[in-house]
């Protein structure tokens, strides 16, 4: 996917029917996401930048930055995914990597490469 058009994005980031006081603290100085909503069901998720990845946060609370992430290589796929999200239960395609891990992530890791 690439990037949308500037006048579509801000829709996007933040639909204007998902926002609330918490979404704009969320997109603050003090949390720092570049995208936040709140989706029907109650469910905080957001994105954020991180030092070489860009991440889907879904379950933000006051006092929880996520009770699942998921990391993309590139903002126009983070994004993309992010517009897919409709409850906190769902779960985005496209990661690269994910916390907290699950058993299947760790045994993957131990996996020797295949020959290509």
């Amino acid at each position: 996917m690439s990037l949308p058009k500037p006048s579509e994005l801000s829709e996007i980031l933040r639909p204007a029917a998902q926002q609330d006081a918490f979404t704009q603290e969320l997109q603050g100085p003090d949390y720092r996401f570049l995208a936040a909503k709140v989706l029907p069901d109650g469910t905080y998720v957001g994105i954020q930048g991180l030092l070489t990845t860009y991440a889907i946060c879904i379950g933000i609370t006051p006092m929880t930055a996520f009770q699942r992430r998921y990391c993309y290589l590139h903002l126009s796929d983070c994004i993309e995914a992010y517009s897919n999200l409709k409850q906190g239960e769902d779960v985005p395609i496209g990661w690269v990597a994910r916390r907290p891990e699950t058993l299947e992530d760790i045994e993957a890791k131990r996996r020797p490469p295949r020959n290509q």
